[in-house]
């Protein structure tokens, strides 16, 4: 059974996968399995890539999908073969450095097999390389009793699926992503960890480079609407641990979300969702005192409505 299993969607990436794919095999710790989801690709090229690595390496598995079901139900396919204690998300333009793993293993054994450990990203842009050589930091990393505790403590809170590894028996638990097409999935499954005991937050060394680029699934703001939707629903029917002793901590988690989003949504012309949003968390806005965004966004409005919207892509992936 591997320590660690690597999962991988993909969907018409071919260039990036092939480099996601050769980042996890110069890893410099080896006990693991590779897990890579196709998911109905419409090019030539992925289902190649992926059968002659298969054939050429005992330890990757592909899963070809017949249809395509998005992101989430792509990475739920994997998780139901996974055999690894911890799983390892890694997305199919991102890719981990050759520390990574054994950042990982390290920060396991140190901190007394924690339930989440979630690590920091080096950014790369769409025209940029891997880099050939590295500067390997010393590990550096934080205990935290859990998820929510973790996000109340810092401002600096975000990290993507990408730096992430998670014991399999807590996203078991935690009933693994929601299905659909809905963004914001990877925040609910944070959500639905977030009173799993011992979250680590590795500030050193970098565990994954993170890629931004106009093709990226986070570049159209309407599944983040859907998304959101999606959480404040299952937010108020309870479908979040914690109870009443985390309530006010999970709603300033969820509505900083939306804060961010309401913006940006604005900023892009989607002015009926944002709208809808913001009355959707207005109780909660004001029990919260954020006075400043309640004024700003309606002093936004105008003033958007004015300039018309920018039509760029977000530049944070949640």
């Amino acid at each position: 059974m591997p320590f660690f299993s690597i999962i991988i969607p993909t969907y018409n990436r071919p260039d990036y996968l092939d480099i996601a794919i050769n980042s996890v095999r110069d890893q410099t710790y080896n006990d693991y399995e590779l897990i890579i989801t196709d998911d109905a690709s419409s090019d030539t090229k992925t289902r190649t890539l992926l059968e002659n690595y298969v054939n050429s390496s005992s330890n990757i598995k592909a899963i070809f999908h017949q249809k395509n079901l998005g992101i989430c139900e792509a990475r739920n396919s994997a998780l139901k073969i996974a055999k690894g204690k911890y799983i390892v998300l890694l997305d199919s333009d991102d890719y981990i450095f050759p520390w990574t793993l054994q950042t990982y293993f390290d920060t396991i054994t140190k901190f007394n097999f924690p339930s989440f450990i979630a690590g920091p990203s080096a950014v790369m842009h769409e025209d940029c390389k891997q880099p050939k050589s590295y500067e390997v930091k010393k590990l550096q990393a934080e205990r935290f009793k859990n998820y929510f505790e973790y996000r109340n403590s810092t401002k600096n809170w975000w990290f993507a699926p990408s730096g992430t590894a998670i014991k399999k028996e807590s996203i078991d638990r935690a009933g693994r992503f929601w299905s659909g097409r809905d963004i914001c999935e990877d925040i609910d499954l944070w959500h639905k960890l977030g009173i799993e005991p011992n979250f680590i937050k590795i500030n050193s060394p970098n565990t994954y480079g993170y890629r931004v680029h106009n093709g990226g699934i986070h570049n159209n703001l309407k599944p983040y609407y859907s998304g959101l939707l999606r959480m404040i629903h299952q937010e108020k029917s309870g479908i979040y641990p914690g109870g009443k002793a985390y309530r006010k901590l999970r709603n300033s988690i969820l509505y900083t979300h939306v804060r961010m989003h309401t913006i940006e949504m604005q900023e892009n012309g989607l002015y009926k969702q944002a709208i809808k949003l913001y009355i959707k968390t207005l109780t909660a806005n004001i029990t919260l005192l954020r006075i400043k965004y309640l004024l700003g966004f309606l002093m936004l409005i105008p003033y958007n409505l004015i300039k018309g919207p920018k039509n760029r892509p977000p530049l944070t992936k949640l």
